[in-house]
């Protein structure tokens, strides 16, 4: 929630966490959603995060990569 806030300028509070899915690459990699809620609006988002939790090659390194973090598109929808 910390990078998109950042990287947005907004200010979402993380609520909950939907889902998680991790496998092993360099470290764990982790594929996440969760829910935020934008304060000023009192709205919530669904959000959608793609974290790597690497080895640190020092003591010391912060081996956390956040490959993105984005809200989440809505379902697709078929007219038929």
């Amino acid at each position: 929630m910390d990078h998109y806030n950042y990287k947005m300028k907004t200010e979402y509070q993380f609520l909950r966490l939907e889902k998680a899915n991790v496998q092993g690459a360099r470290g764990l990699l982790y594929y996440l959603t969760f829910v935020g809620r934008n304060p000023e609006t009192n709205t919530t988002q669904v959000f959608e995060a793609r974290v790597l939790r690497g080895i640190p090659k020092n003591i010391g390194d912060d081996p956390t990569e956040v490959y993105f973090c984005r809200e989440k598109a809505p379902p697709a929808t078929t007219d038929v």
